[in-house]
């Protein structure tokens, strides 16, 4: 059985891709395959152990030295020096720690697709903590899978929704309304998390801030205010961070 995809947040280029089971306490199980990431354009394809037999799995991007993602934030990291900051469409080194998630419910086909985003990574997290809560891991998969893509009003499983590069004018032109929609709101969870963020803080801490955050409160507020955190991140917010990276886009 082989998985295919993209690992994309932006797109993630020379990553290690590793399916793991996940054990009945939310826990990573026993590895059964693994991969790297495409150096251009961010795409996968992993087969499977003989061992696997259909059960729920996730898939995690981590990086190695020379893995590198595309910058399709505003700015990735801020600095006064030019040479230094990271921008929209700028190519650079992940940090080691890297980690971007993806859970399955399982499957007997022969090949399935999963893409890997920050929206799946938010999904991974969740279903782990059901599943530490008693729920099996197949059915916690599935139903995260659609609880984010609903959260966001995206329809289908997030795991299955198109990769589209927002750095590239031709993919955007390619893309229909609905796969540049659920781009753009993907990259507008981290934008707005990072907007959120004490400066200086990465995107990679932003984005784990921001899934803590989602997993410990069970869900996200409308509007930020109230008895809301300052610090976390609202609906509103993810909008308006989608509205100034289509700016970017536009500009760019």
């Amino acid at each position: 059985m082989n998985i295919t995809g993209t690992a994309s947040k932006g797109l993630i280029l020379g990553g290690v891709v590793t399916a793991y089971l996940i054990n009945d306490d939310g826990s990573q199980g026993a590895v059964v395959g693994t991969a790297t990431t495409d150096a251009t354009d961010g795409t996968y394809e992993l087969t499977l152990d003989d061992s696997y037999d259909g059960e729920a799995l996730i898939i995690e991007i981590t990086a190695v030295d020379g893995s590198q993602m595309k910058c399709d934030f505003s700015v990735c990291l801020a600095d006064p020096d030019d040479a230094v900051a990271i921008t929209f469409g700028e190519i650079y080194p992940l940090p080691i720690d890297f980690e971007l998630s993806a859970v399955s419910s399982g499957t007997d086909s022969d090949t399935i697709s999963i893409n890997i985003t920050p929206l799946t990574n938010i999904a991974a997290a969740l279903t782990l903590d059901k599943v530490a809560g008693g729920t099996a891991p197949a059915a916690a998969a599935e139903s995260s899978n659609y609880q984010i893509a609903d959260l966001l009003g995206l329809d289908g499983d997030v795991t299955e929704l198109p990769i589209v590069d927002l750095t590239d004018a031709d993919a955007i032109n390619g893309a229909d309304a609905d796969a540049l929609n659920a781009n753009l709101k993907s990259a507008a969870v981290v934008e707005a998390a990072l907007n959120g963020s004490p400066d200086g803080t990465s995107l990679e801490d932003a984005l784990g801030d921001f899934v803590a955050q989602y997993v410990d409160s069970g869900g996200i507020a409308e509007t930020e205010g109230g008895d809301v955190e300052t610090s976390s991140v609202s609906l509103e917010e993810i909008a308006a961070a989608s509205q100034s990276l289509a700016t970017a886009m536009v500009n760019e």
